[in-house]
């Protein structure tokens, strides 16, 4: 008998609700309705902050962000510098198609983010973003990756869509369909397979452009097409041998109503020192007037005239006097720092002899955060917190563990890199629509299994179960180190 196969879809940016909206909207999408009406799909939790770095990291691994040492993309040193945290597979611990090829399974893996190079297993591998290049393992699928002209991603999004939108979501339209046509000949060439895992980010790009406006479905369409006409090809693969399709995203995304500038805001309330001269107010007052359109000359401008000192996030800040800063990646949950001895020019004093008055500084920074309000009289931040011990064990020596995470209210992102002397709420920016949220989708058909069908999944399920859900589908022991879920 042949053996079950399992294809793991992974569709960053994905959730339950966008796929609703697009099944209302156009009846083409054939491979998506028959996941919802035939299998089961519903809401799955991300990490925090929502991130494809570390949501991604913790799909391969079954641990959280504490534990496999991702928290972002980028960690603070504590020369103020920012760091990449480098790739998931640089780790210790194994990805979950490591332990199914260790099993003797034979496994296809294209474009796992955070993973590269790529290396050897028994198998297919196809590195994927933000890999300086692209790398294959065997060596013979090069002439396919050329076949079908696969690329891992478009040159540099945000400038993309500033040009020209329409382009840009063309673009992102082809690397998905050569994506596709690159899955179904390894499919067809490596007919002996037992795993098969691909991620599409193209969907992550267009929605950060296209989420947010009123004919954002149009937008995402020709996209999400291309995906379905895998979902339907996956169908095909998995009915004869009794095997499940899973569909899985690393965080979901939402509209962007306003974006909360919180550099901007502590250097407007005396937490954060910055060395600003009169283009920083003139910058200010253009983008007051002229709006969110204006950001492009802003940010050329900006890295023209700026010092420059510690890269995007921190030109012209004065860490000599800076009590407190924010830093990572733009997203709905960010990190906060305390200037304390553990960088190399720390602004407050000692930490362990003054930890009563630093203790008083984060819950005073923390209640004027939780008291901001917009001119509409909604509430800005939805919760601050201090982070878990679990979450300090970064993995990274020199990573430098934030004092603070604070979460925006739905609806609002924040923005780290700005700093501006008189906004801290502006509009969206022209790329930036839509955001990451923590809510992304979990679909799951099981061929022949009646069980599932029309099942609605509860929001309980996590990134982190995914793996071990793996493991338990062959039947193979789930690590210790794995959650179970």
């Amino acid at each position: 008998m042949e053996s079950r196969k399992l294809i793991v879809i992974g569709i960053d940016g994905c959730a339950t609700w966008i796929v609703d909206e697009l099944l209302r909207t156009y009846d083409d999408l054939r491979g998506f309705r028959r996941l919802k009406k035939d299998g089961t799909m519903g809401d799955l939790t991300s990490v925090d902050p929502p991130l494809s770095a570390p949501a991604w990291a913790s799909v391969y691994t079954g641990v959280g962000p504490g534990i496999h040492g991702i928290v972002d993309f980028v960690y603070i040193a504590n020369d103020f510098r920012l760091r990449p945290y480098g790739f998931v597979n640089d780790r210790p611990l194994p990805l979950v198609w490591d332990l199914l090829c260790k099993a003797g399974l034979k496994t296809i893996v294209i474009n796992p983010p955070m993973v590269y190079p790529a290396y050897k297993l028994d198998g297919v591998l196809v590195s994927g973003w933000p890999g300086p290049r692209l790398s294959t393992y065997p060596k013979r699928l090069n002439e396919l990756v050329r076949k079908t002209q696969y690329r891992i991603d478009i040159d540099d999004p945000r400038t993309q869509f500033q040009k020209d939108a329409r382009r840009a979501l063309r673009e992102l339209a082809q690397v998905t369909r050569a994506r596709v046509n690159l899955a179904i000949q390894c499919m067809e060439s490596f007919a002996d397979w037992d795993f098969f895992f691909i991620v599409f980010t193209s969907t992550d790009r267009a929605q950060h452009y296209a989420i947010g406006r009123a004919n954002w479905q149009t937008l995402l369409h020709e996209i999400y097409s291309e995906i379905d006409r895998f979902l339907l090809r996956s169908f095909e693969e998995i009915a004869s041998s009794n095997g499940a399709l899973v569909l899985v995203s690393d965080h979901g995304f939402q509209p962007v109503k306003k974006t909360f500038l919180m550099n901007s805001w502590l250097f407007q309330n005396g937490f954060l020192a910055a060395e600003l001269c009169p283009k920083h107010y003139a910058f200010s007052f253009w983008r007051k007037v002229y709006g969110p359109r204006t950001s492009v000359i802003l940010d050329k401008m900006n890295r023209l005239f700026s010092k420059d000192r510690l890269g995007d996030g921190y030109r012209d800040v004065d860490f000599d006097h800076t009590i407190a800063f924010a830093g990572g990646s733009n997203a709905d949950t960010v990190n906060v720092w305390l200037s304390d001895e553990r960088f190399c020019r720390p602004a407050l004093e000692n930490r362990k002899s003054n930890a009563i008055g630093q203790e008083r500084m984060l819950k005073h920074l923390s209640s004027k955060l939780m008291n901001l309000k917009t001119s509409d009289g909604e509430v800005l931040i939805r919760d601050i917190r201090v982070p878990a011990i679990t979450e300090k064990a970064s993995g990274v020596g020199q990573a430098i563990e934030p004092n603070l995470v604070v979460k925006a209210n739905r609806g609002y992102t924040i923005d780290v890199n700005v700093i501006d002397p008189l906004n801290s709420l502006i509009a969206p920016s022209v790329y930036r629509h839509g955001e990451h949220d923590s809510t992304g989708v979990l679909g799951i058909y099981i061929e022949g299994n009646a069980i599932s069908q029309g099942t609605r999944i509860n929001s309980v399920s996590s990134v982190v179960d995914i793996a071990p859900a793996i493991m338990r589908f062959f039947d193979l022991p789930t690590p210790s180190w794995m959650s179970v879920g």
